[in-house]
């Protein structure tokens, strides 16, 4: 589903909570990007920004049950991103995106897991949790970039 307000176009998808869905979501990126002439490497920051929002709506808010669905939101024009992704889950506490970048000393930091906010937060201009108002854990990440004929 997409719409245009404000010179600004939107799509919206609800999707099953699996990882199935996330290609569709790159592969779509990667097409709006192009399409919207963004520079590749703001575009691929991007997508792995936006692909880990959700991936952690399926993993950790809905837990991979299949009947929570995760909703995907992209507001975007040639020079801003925007999406927002929901899920049925608790959420997470705000003070955890102003926690500290772990430590390369740190034995966990090149595990597999527990960057992905901070991931999102070094790449992105903003990152912003909140309630939607059915009561959904929202997160919302946006980037200024640079499209058109300018870059």
């Amino acid at each position: 589903m997409s719409s245009k307000n404000n010179g600004v176009d939107v799509l919206r998808w609800d999707l099953p909570s699996d990882f199935r869905w996330l290609g569709v979501i790159n592969a779509a990126l990667q097409e709006i990007g192009q399409a919207l002439d963004w520079d590749q490497a703001e575009l691929n920051q991007i997508s792995i920004a936006s692909i880990e929002a959700v991936s952690n709506a399926i993993e950790h808010g809905n837990r991979f049950r299949s009947e929570l669905r995760v909703g995907v939101e992209l507001a975007l024009s040639e020079t801003r991103f925007c999406i927002t992704v929901s899920d049925g889950g608790p959420g997470f506490p705000p003070e955890r995106l102003r926690a500290p970048a772990p430590s390369p000393e740190d034995p966990a930091f090149l595990g597999a897991r527990g960057r992905g906010i901070f991931i999102m937060r070094e790449i992105m201009d903003a990152v912003r949790t909140r309630r939607d108002e059915s009561g959904r854990f929202t997160i919302e990440l946006e980037k200024a970039v640079s499209g058109g004929a300018d870059h």
